[in-house]
């Protein structure tokens, strides 16, 4: 079960272990091994010049990371996460792109208050002020668990949820569901039935409310991991 390094070129393996012995300072390293599994090595140098070595199974946590990284890279959806102060920290292209704030691409940085105050300039508003429209989208997005849709000026509709993480942040995902809002629109101008559309929205909601669940589990899988490997 050693690493593939160990196996395809044990001499350089060894010559790796031996440098990393005599610079144990310089921090710890992840090596997967051969059986699927990750392993961090934390090694430091006693007063005695003998070698104290720490390996944790940090499978888990990497894991949620690589499914962090694909849900965020990913561009199904419109992705962001806030910290407690209401700072982005983590955001996708499409919700950098979605969310523009002074004509840009939405920084990290920038206050939800700032991000929807923008937003107020992109969306219909619904006849509220923006003022109004702003301070309705930001109580929601405090909020345990919300969920809404929002029509931008060229037309798209999105549903975006927002959930708050265990450390008081949010994350928030934004999904495009215009395609079925033109259809229910279509099949209410046609007097047809809309139970299969009514259906699919509903089933497009408890998506989204499942994913953004998994996407806090995720954070807090980490927060959890990284805070144990620091102990």
């Amino acid at each position: 079960i050693a690493g593939s390094l160990a196996l395809d070129d044990p001499e350089k393996w060894i010559a790796d272990r031996i440098a990393r012995r005599q610079n144990a300072k310089s921090g710890p390293t992840e090596v997967q091994l051969t059986d699927g599994r990750w392993i961090q090595v934390s090694e430091r140098l006693t007063d005695s010049g003998d070698t104290i070595g720490v390996y944790q199974d940090i499978t888990r946590q990497k894991k949620s990371d690589y499914k962090l990284h694909d849900m965020v890279a990913g561009d199904q959806y419109a992705v962001a996460l806030w910290d407690q102060a209401g700072k982005l920290i983590l955001r996708n292209p499409k919700f950098a792109n979605l969310f523009m704030v002074a004509g840009r691409a939405v920084p990290t940085g920038e206050t939800s208050n700032a991000v929807f105050s923008a937003a107020a300039t992109l969306f219909d508003l619904e006849g509220r002020g923006a003022e109004a429209w702003t301070a309705e989208r930001c109580d929601a997005h405090r909020a345990p668990v919300t969920q809404g849709t929002i029509r931008h000026h060229d037309g798209r509709v999105f549903m975006i949820t927002d959930r708050r993480t265990r450390d008081g942040g949010v994350a928030t995902i934004v999904a495009d569901i215009t395609a079925l809002n033109e259809e229910e629109k279509s099949l209410r101008e046609r007097g047809q039935s809309l139970s299969d559309v009514v259906n699919e929205l509903e089933l497009s909601k408890n998506v989204l409310e499942q994913h953004s669940a998994d996407l806090v589990l995720m954070i807090e899988e980490l927060a959890v991991s990284n805070s144990q490997l620091e102990a």
